[in-house]
């Protein structure tokens, strides 16, 4: 699937196909956060080009052989230049491979990209988008060019689909409801193809 890229959810709902092939057939594969692909290789491939995660989840050994877009946030955001310390610290040997960190100027990026489709809802400048929603904007920010693809988002409907239980309460200010309307817009319009 040249000029494409796919993003793939941790949501069980990626378990409803077999699609671990194609997904490997695309040209870039994004990952979420902690994401796994061994004994899942069936539903979910194998392939990883870019790995989306939380600044303190980032893992030494994905870092060196991966690139990573990382995330700061919104409630931590004061700590950037603790995370960029941080980065410098403890992965400066593979600091090449980061292709992105995010700023404070993201956030408003975040609510420009929901309110493009959607009107904004209550308090919408005080909530924690979730690193799925975030990746979307992230990866239409660096290849703006590239169609995107998309399998595995719940939103927390469920549980990560290589452990159901995990799932997340409202104490992380991730609004859920609001980015399953989101996201259902945007296939609907066309701007994400679900596989």
């Amino acid at each position: 699937m040249a000029s494409s890229v796919i993003i793939v959810g941790n949501g069980e709902s990626v378990l409803e196909k077999k699609s671990g092939s194609y997904i490997d057939s695309f040209d870039t594969v994004v990952r979420l956060g902690s994401y796994v692909t061994d004994g899942f290789e069936d539903h979910v491939g194998e392939k990883t080009d870019i790995i989306s995660t939380i600044y303190w989840k980032l893992d030494i050994e994905r870092l060196s052989k991966t690139k990573v877009i990382l995330n700061v946030p919104l409630n931590m955001q004061y700590m950037q230049e603790h995370c960029e310390d941080y980065i410098d610290r403890e992965f400066s040997q593979y600091k090449s491979n980061i292709l992105y960190l995010n700023s404070k100027e993201d956030i408003q990026g975040f609510i420009d990209m929901y309110t493009e489709v959607l009107p904004p809802f209550r308090d919408i400048d005080n909530v924690n988008f979730s690193l799925g929603f975030k990746t979307f904007y992230f990866i239409k920010k660096l290849f703006p060019d590239k169609k995107i693809y998309a399998t595995g988002f719940d939103f927390f409907k469920t549980g990560w689909y290589w452990n159901p239980l995990h799932n997340r309460d409202e104490s992380n200010m991730h609004p859920y409801t609001w980015e399953r309307l989101w996201y259902a817009k945007m296939k609907r319009m066309g701007n994400i193809h679900e596989i």
